[in-house]
């Protein structure tokens, strides 16, 4: 996995490339969340009758559950970089990361 992600890192058209493909090819997972009972789903202009059936499976609470705690999880590290942005934190904080490297040693 690592060689895998190197190759892509040291291309950064790859990054790029990989950026943008990613979010379409989860477009149909995404798309679970949107409660509209009429509309389109670009979803399905794109991969057809498999978002429908994704839509419309037994796996909806999943999936929404999963997009809420992906969403809670991009909350919290958007926090923790805003923090992080302080200059007083980031004294205060460099006092726990050398502990932690002193123990781990």
């Amino acid at each position: 996995m690592r060689r895998v992600l190197h190759k892509l890192n040291i291309r950064p058209w790859a990054v790029v490339f990989f950026l943008v493909v990613l979010p379409v090819v989860l477009l149909p997972v995404f798309e679970v969340e949107a409660n509209r009972e009429a509309g389109t789903y670009y979803g399905d202009w794109i991969f057809g009758a498999i978002a429908t059936q994704l839509r419309t499976s037994s796996w909806v609470p999943a999936l929404v559950a999963l997009g809420f705690a992906t969403g809670f999880i991009h909350y919290l590290l958007d926090r923790s970089v805003y923090r992080i942005s302080d200059p007083q934190v980031r004294v205060a904080a460099r006092g726990l990361v050398d502990h932690a490297t002193e123990t781990s040693s």
